[in-house]
């Protein structure tokens, strides 16, 4: 269970990171006149900075899925323990920093196939618990 948490911690601290690296994106495009300002006036911010943001966006989506069913596992079960647990909880937290690296790239096929890998570790993760609870 520990495993499980301090992965979700580490996630949670990389969600942070990609928050604070994007108003540095937009200022390296644009300016500090820019990051100072209002924001009343948009400008194009660069394919890097919306990759930046569909990549921030689709992490805080595939945490808010973990985090919950961490809590849910935590909260039922806390003594639970399984032989996979860690290995699990470090494919799904390498598969999503790999996720944000190939995004970030723009390689597309790469981009899908550490998604489906990071979906596919919370799926076992979910599998697991629920065929144990059961």
């Amino acid at each position: 269970m520990e495993t499980l948490i301090s992965v979700t911690l580490w996630n949670v601290v990389f969600l942070g990171a990609l928050f604070s690296l994007q108003p540095m994106v937009r200022v390296l495009g644009s300016g500090p006149k820019y990051a100072a300002s209002s924001f009343d006036n948009r400008i194009e911010e660069g394919v890097f900075a919306r990759r930046l943001a569909m990549v921030r966006s689709n992490h805080g989506e595939a945490l808010a899925l973990w985090v919950s069913f961490v809590v849910i596992v935590a909260a039922i079960a806390p003594e639970f323990t399984h032989p996979h647990l860690p290995m699990i909880a470090t494919v799904f937290l390498m598969a999503r920093l790999a996720y944000a690296a190939i995004s970030l790239a723009g390689v597309p096929l790469l981009r899908s196939g550490a998604w489906i890998v990071g979906f596919a570790a919370w799926g076992y993760l979910t599998w697991i618990v629920m065929s144990a609870i059961a």
